[in-house]
């Protein structure tokens, strides 16, 4: 939640810096909704020469902007340029988490970790029988250790 009132604080400031023309196109309700939601306390560095992307945006005021430009600044074919390069980037991104998250790939790497530590560690183990004590032992063991007779 607290992300959510410093993107709107981000968004605000960005609505500030716009032209007239821009600021006019966004509707007033959605403005007096971020003014009302933004955090007070923080004020953020948004330097109007440096493009947007390298600002170091939060993740929540790069998704409104996108929500603004959208439904408020752009025409019927740049809507559709916009929503396919969405959809393409979402695809590369599921494409992503596929590769990386695939169960086959995730076990490739442990299984010629564990075979590698197989061949390394070779050690021969031999079982040792254990014989239990007979109850006459016992007693006689415990009459050693009283008088500390080895």
């Amino acid at each position: 939640m607290e992300n959510i009132k410093l993107a709107y604080s981000e968004v605000y400031e960005i609505i500030n810096l716009m032209s007239y023309d821009l600021r006019s196109k966004i509707p007033s309700k959605f403005i007096n909704l971020i003014m009302t939601q933004k955090d007070e306390k923080y004020i953020p560095k948004i330097e109007r020469d440096i493009p947007l992307e390298e600002q170091n945006l939060k993740k929540e005021t790069i998704s409104i902007l996108a929500f603004l430009k959208l439904n408020c600044f752009c025409n019927e074919e740049e809507k559709k340029q916009f929503m396919k390069m969405l959809s393409e980037n979402e695809l590369k991104f599921q494409e992503y988490l596929s590769e990386k998250y695939n169960p086959d790939n995730l076990f490739k790497n442990r299984t010629t970790k564990l075979q590698s530590y197989e061949n390394v560690a070779t050690v021969e183990t031999a079982m040792i029988e254990y014989k239990d004590k007979n109850f006459i032992q016992k007693i006689f063991d415990k009459i050693k250790k009283l008088f500390k007779i080895n």
